[in-house]
Formats: structure tokens, C-alpha cells, sequence
């Protein structure tokens, strides 16, 4: 069992001393189309016979969506206007006691930057450090 070699291959191997040339099956397995059955969803996945086999065991079919199968994305739910509408509001009980903790939070900070001012106030000049 021989290599063919076409006339422009010959050609060249005749200038060179060599020919390079891929190997059959070195550029990798290539990619493949399948769909959901049900969904019409169409996807580009690996096309290695063992891929093929995993795919329609997941259940996906090779090859493109018929024609009126028809792939449509489910919506966000937090874009429906009727979530929205339903989402829970703070009541005045709970906006008020966030300000409080927001108002006791602000005299905390306050406090601290009070004691850090002192505490530079002290050290007036820069000690050596050799």
C-alpha cells in the first residue's frame, strides 16, 4: 500500500526534496449541527463520533430544526411588567428603621474620624527612623 501523489504534489516534491502534507483525521473531529427536538433550539457542537453519541443520548438531534420547529427564548422573568407590579415594597416601619441605622451608622463614622484627628494632632514632627 502506496501514497498517491497528485501531479502538482509530484511537482513540488521534485523542488523540495520533501512534501508536507496533513495527515487524514489530524485537524481535529470539526463541529456539527444538532437541535432540541423540542425546543427547535439549533446548536454547533463537537462532531466526534463518541460527541455524536453523547449529544443524542442527551437529546439532541443531528442536523438543522425542521423547517416548523421554530426556536424562541423564554423571556426574563424580571422584565414581565407583572413582577413588577408584584414586588414586595418596604413598609413604613421598615424604611424608618433603616434610617435609624443609617443616622446611628453616620454618628459611628463620625466618632471615629473625631478620634483619628486626635490621635495625628499628637505627633507633630517626623521621628528618624535610623
Amino acid at each position: 500500500m502506496g501514497i498517491n501523489i497528485s501531479g502538482a504534489d509530484k511537482v513540488r516534491l521534485k523542488a523540495r526534496s520533501f512534501l508536507v502534507a496533513p495527515l487524514i483525521g489530524s485537524t481535529g473531529s470539526g463541529i456539527a449541527l444538532y437541535h432540541n427536538p423540542v425546543t427547535g433550539q439549533e446548536l454547533k457542537l463537537p462532531g466526534a463520533p463518541e460527541d455524536i453519541a453523547w449529544y443524542i443520548g442527551k437529546g439532541f438531534r443531528p442536523g438543522p430544526a425542521p423547517a416548523g420547529l421554530v426556536y424562541t427564548p423564554d423571556p426574563d422573568p424580571m422584565d414581565d411588567p407583572i413582577y413588577n407590579k408584584n414586588k414586595p415594597k418596604a413598609t413604613d416601619g421598615e424604611i424608618s428603621y433603616v434610617q435609624q441605622l443609617e443616622q446611628r451608622l453616620a454618628v459611628l463614622e463620625g466618632k471615629n474620624t473625631e478620634e483619628k484627628n486626635i490621635e495625628t494632632a499628637l505627633v507633630e514632627e517626623q521621628l528618624p527612623l535610623f
